[in-house]
């Protein structure tokens, strides 16, 4: 059983990047894909983008 079949989603529900990666690997599919999936269904999710150049300047610099 996947473990996001217990976990429904809803246009309420808060979307991590972590929720996104999560999904893809599961449903061995890209991020990309499982973003454009929620967004035609009207659940908001981040901007992974925006998510990943947050993350990227917070990786120290040599």
């Amino acid at each position: 059983m996947d473990k996001h079949e217990d976990h429904y989603l809803s246009k309420e529900s808060k979307v991590s990047m972590q929720d996104l990666l999560d999904r893809s690997r599961s449903m061995r599919t890209t991020v990309a894909q499982v973003v454009a999936w929620l967004k035609a269904l009207g659940i908001p999710v981040p901007d992974v983008g925006e998510k990943v150049r947050t993350a990227l300047r917070r990786v120290p610099r040599a």
